[in-house]
């Protein structure tokens, strides 16, 4: 059981700059290259309404009281890209239609990623709030509070693509073919860090030094975190 129903005012600003360049090495030989910086930064609740589990306390904590933010910085995010494109047919008068072109490039997540810790305000509270926490502890009964947190070692996703592709003209039609690929490393995945082993939950209960709602019986506590990846190859004609 997830006890609260606090409504919440979530703020995360977010940085970018960009440049790129493209430069002719040969009449039919052109290198690109970029570089991009991103900052998504840690979001903040106007009141300070986050409420976490913190797993070396067993504890349940407010951002801003018991802990500065919800995760740590994400503040250096560079992205580098780069490309050659090369006329491998000779023809010398449309080269972006007829040749062999070569991309690599990372991207961070640029995704608003506030609803992810919306969860977190709906975190059980002091008792003295106006939500009647005394009747709804009783409700939930052994099973439990059930917390969403937010893993403190967060780290933003990233896709790194690439690809080459052959790309010709025939008037009036124009062949492609491509080979392109794909990693995503740090995905986000929301984890039970408080899945049962043997019968037995890690994190039985809060500790008794816990400052909100010491004792407490815990069930399920769903952490996001950015621990997932992914892989993709493909081959694709057009």
């Amino acid at each position: 059981m997830t006890l609260g129903n606090q409504s919440s005012s979530i703020a995360q600003g977010a940085l970018g700059l960009f440049v790129q360049d493209n430069y002719k090495l040969r009449p039919d030989l052109t290198l690109e290259l970029g570089l991009r910086y991103e900052w998504n930064m840690t979001p903040s609740e106007r009141y300070d309404r986050f409420i976490v589990f913190d797993p070396k306390a067993a504890s349940l904590v407010r951002v801003g009281t018991g802990i500065d933010a919800i995760y740590h910085a994400n503040d250096k995010n560079f992205q580098t890209a780069g490309g050659l494109c090369l006329d491998a047919f000779q023809t010398r008068k449309d080269s972006t239609a007829r040749c062999i072109r070569n991309l690599c490039r990372p991207t961070h997540d640029q995704r608003g990623v506030g609803n992810r810790w919306k969860p977190a305000p709906g975190n059980p509270a002091y008792l003295h709030r106006t939500v009647r926490l005394d009747n709804a502890i009783n409700l939930a009964g052994p099973s439990g509070l059930a917390p969403q947190s937010v893993d403190q070692d967060f780290d933003n996703a990233y896709v790194q693509s690439w690809n080459l592709n052959l790309q010709h003209q025939f008037t009036p039609f124009a062949l492609l073919v491509g080979y392109v690929g794909s990693k995503g490393t740090r995905l986000i995945t929301r984890r039970n860090i408080n899945q049962p082993a043997n019968g037995v939950r890690p994190y039985p209960a809060l500790s008794s030094s816990s400052p909100i709602l010491p004792g407490t019986a815990l069930a399920n506590i769903t952490q996001v975190e950015s621990s997932g990846n992914s892989s993709c190859l493909s081959f694709q004609p057009g």
